[in-house]
């Protein structure tokens, strides 16, 4: 999009910037997440589930480590659980409103994910504080 907004303010004709504003709605067509009536596109939805299902497959290697706590893993397996239910119920419930599924699954799966951003990054940061390899006069950002 920036390699077309960048040819799109160079163009000298209104065919050249015709032919660009064309291109540039077809790439939004393509890659816009939701659209008007709240239906994810292909690559909203495909980027949602690959997320949700990374989410999910790391919430369960973290279960079964002693690095995390278990409340993290259970955390993001919620998180994971409710983004994968909203990718499921969009494609086979056909007969929901789009806008009514998002807002039941996506504010709740986020607020799950917000918490497990959160008790990852602590863990995170009490490990890298733990580190043999740091002298004591280094600043931890």
């Amino acid at each position: 999009m920036l390699a077309l907004s960048a040819r799109y303010a160079a163009a000298t004709t209104d065919a050249q910037k015709t032919v660009l504003l064309s291109a540039g709605e077809a790439l939004l067509a393509l890659n816009r997440f939701t659209n008007a009536d709240a239906a994810p596109g292909t690559a909203g939805l495909v980027s949602l589930f690959l997320i949700a299902a990374a989410g999910m497959l790391a919430s369960i290697t973290m279960l079964q480590s002693n690095v995390f706590r278990r409340t993290a893993a259970y955390v993001g397996i919620v998180a994971s659980a409710l983004d994968l239910a909203y990718c499921f119920a969009f494609v086979l419930n056909t007969s929901v409103d789009g806008k009514v599924l998002a807002l039941v699954f996506i504010p709740a799966a986020g607020l799950f994910w917000m918490i497990w951003q959160i008790l990852v990054g602590w863990r995170l940061w009490q490990l890298g504080n733990l580190s043999p390899h740091r002298s004591n006069d280094e600043t931890v950002f």
